[in-house]
């Protein structure tokens, strides 16, 4: 990736933050749900990545040659989204209601102590940082227990950063929900960023995979709206109505189409799927389709209308990406080194 690239990210940040905070200014309450909302979908993308990453290496891949590079150089991202994390536990009151009134039931009280949850949260990125530094050193031990590991901190800290926020909902399939998102996003982020910046890799395998993660997203979301329906508890449905209602629907299907249903689609025919452009592009639509989707996840949860908190989440998820993409593009050059073989994508 040229220096070319790093002014358009640059510029990108520049713009998305400007309209951010010019936003936010007016309504600082949703200019606060806005950031966490495209916090989440930046995260998810770094640590969907650095799980990729981690099942590679563990496969014997390795991260030297094809869409390697990429993924340990998004994985590198996650200082950034730790930083980017800060405004979340400083705004900590305004965002989740146990910080203010205490929760009912006793693990509640414990698990969401103020102080608990800023301190788990910073444990969670120091693991994940740790890890992304040592698949890079240590190859296959590392990677088998740090999978282990992200699987675990990873589903924790979905439920803490976002079912958390209506802690009346109770679901069992949550974190892996989130956490087949997030590699589904991340893997389709780095393939997208390998095919387009001219380094040897097989289309074919990034269509593969994203048709694959595709359906496991697919699957486990009819999961939990299948146990939902089936168990027929009020809190449980409400999570489900409020994001039907207030204009909320029309992001769902939105997220809906562009995360899944189109790309999935776009990728049946095979000579799509042996285009590196086309599987570039389809893979970036699925990108936007994701951060839609954390939007999704975050937003109704404050009970505001579609237009209350979207116009900061959208500004914010484009000024962090920018900054994200300008971190990743640094990264990826330092590890990509010389074009490999197209065979080892």
């Amino acid at each position: 990736m040229s220096v070319r690239f790093d002014v358009i990210a640059a510029t990108i940040a520049l713009a998305g933050l400007a309209l951010f905070f010019l936003a936010a200014a007016g309504d600082p309450s949703a200019g606060l749900q806005g950031w966490l909302a495209a916090a989440m979908a930046w995260v998810a993308a770094s640590l969907g990545c650095l799980i990729v990453c981690l099942m590679r290496v563990v496969a014997g891949a390795g991260i030297g040659r094809g869409f390697g590079p990429a993924l340990a150089a998004a994985g590198g991202t996650l200082p950034l989204m730790a930083v980017a994390f800060i405004p979340v536990w400083i705004g900590l009151a305004g965002l989740y209601p146990w910080a203010t009134v205490p929760p009912e039931g006793d693990f509640q009280k414990l698990w969401l102590q103020p102080g608990f949850f800023i301190g788990r949260g910073v444990a969670y990125f120091v693991l994940w940082i740790g890890l992304a530094i040592l698949v890079l050193r240590q190859g296959r031990p590392t990677a088998v227990a740090g999978l282990i590991i992200v699987g675990l901190t990873g589903s924790l800290a979905s439920v803490d950063w976002m079912m958390s926020l209506e802690p009346q909902v109770h679901s069992s399939i949550y974190g892996m929900l989130f956490l087949s998102h997030a590699c589904l996003v991340g893997w389709a982020l780095a393939a997208a960023m390998t095919l387009l910046s001219g380094r040897p890799a097989t289309p074919q395998i990034a269509a593969g995979y994203i048709i694959g993660g595709i359906a496991l997203w697919a699957y486990l979301s009819f999961c939990q709206y299948l146990v939902v329906w089936n168990g027929n508890e009020p809190s449980d449905i409400g999570w489900y109505l409020l994001r039907e209602g207030h204009g909320w629907g029309r992001l769902f299907w939105a997220a809906s189409l562009l995360e899944g249903i189109l790309p999935f689609l776009f990728l049946m025919p095979a000579r799509m799927r042996a285009s590196g452009s086309a599987v570039a592009v389809v893979a970036l639509v699925l990108v936007i389709g994701g951060i839609l989707e954390m939007s999704l996840l975050v937003l109704p949860a404050f009970r505001g209308d579609f237009g209350a908190s979207a116009p900061e989440a959208f500004a914010a998820s484009v000024g962090l990406g920018g900054i994200w993409l300008l971190v990743f593009a640094r990264r990826y050059r330092r590890l990509a080194g010389p074009a490999d073989e197209v065979r080892h994508g």
